[in-house]
């Protein structure tokens, strides 16, 4: 017997009475065998035949996601045989997306990919820490633009008041609404405004001095020298009233003390009085009129 060969069973057989000895061989029908590859890896292991095959010869082979793959043909008619070594995964990170002026953040695809197929994978194959897929980002504020002129505030929040950035109210003038858009992340703030409709002619109480026994002033001729009379609750000291502004102007609040001394009953209508006297008293129609006695 002779060593075989990996193709071929071989043996001798030796002459007799002198003769010589023959070498003989019959083909050895073996499947192809790979060699083994124990560990993980980023690029294919086995790209020969002397680097991936003990029996047969290397070819290429489709890789799948989770592993790199050749073949080791069969010799002598054998079967080849298909061969495999794991690969190992890698994180994958798209470009950052446009920045949200509402939020002040912004986002990426992140995805986990396999090095033997380039495809993606879930995310659990990949043992490295995932890279973040979202980011702060700086927010300019940005103001929404009012073109007319405005009885109230006409920004009284961020959705009413801000393209970007959040609404911060400011102090108003008597011309114009303010308020700010504050940036974010550190982005700038922007200061905003709004022309405000101007005011009417503010209301104007007629001034009465002294004090009186009744309400001095009944209706706008007796109340407000402009404006209009609206009446309102007396205290005990003082008679009350106010005198509401023109075209949306300011309310004056009025007031005249209120006497102490009789019954503020008007007993005579269209006479003449001596307005110096503490129990005189104007009736409904604006005239001086007398009281009951002061004593």
């Amino acid at each position: 017997d002779i060593s075989d060969t990996t193709t071929q069973f071989r043996w001798q057989c030796a002459g007799l009475n002198g003769g010589s000895t023959s070498t003989c061989s019959a083909d050895w029908q073996r499947n192809g065998s790979c060699k083994t590859f124990g560990s993980t890896y980023s690029s294919q292991p086995a790209t020969s035949t002397s680097a991936g095959c003990n029996i047969g010869n290397y070819a290429n082979v489709s890789n799948t996601s989770s592993a790199w793959r050749w073949s080791c043909s069969g010799i002598n008619g054998g079967s080849a045989t298909t061969c495999s070594a794991n690969t190992q995964y890698y994180w994958t990170s798209g470009a950052w997306g446009s920045c949200s002026t509402t939020s002040g953040t912004q986002t990426r695809s992140v995805t986990c990919r396999s090095y033997a197929s380039g495809g993606t994978v879930s995310d659990s194959f990949c043992s490295e820490t995932k890279p973040a897929t979202t980011q702060s980002c700086a927010v300019a504020g940005s103001c929404i633009s009012y073109k007319d002129e405005y009885d109230s505030q006409p920004a009284t929040d961020t959705k009413s008041g801000c393209s970007a950035g959040t609404y911060n109210d400011g102090p108003d003038s008597s011309s114009v609404w303010n308020w700010q858009c504050a940036g974010l992340n550190g982005g700038k703030n922007s200061s905003c405004s709004a022309q405000r409709k101007s005011l009417g002619q503010g209301g104007k109480c007629i001034n009465y001095e002294g004090s009186y026994g009744a309400q001095p002033a009944t209706d706008t001729k007796s109340g407000c020298s402009v404006g209009t009379y609206k009446d309102s609750p007396d205290s005990s000291s003082v008679w009350n009233w106010q005198c509401a502004g023109l075209d949306g102007g300011l309310t004056a609040i009025c007031e005249a003390a209120r006497s102490s001394k009789g019954g503020g009953e008007i007993i005579k209508e269209g006479g003449s009085c001596d307005p110096e006297k503490s129990c005189c008293y104007l009736d409904s129609k604006g005239n001086w009129v007398e009281g009951p006695p002061c004593a």
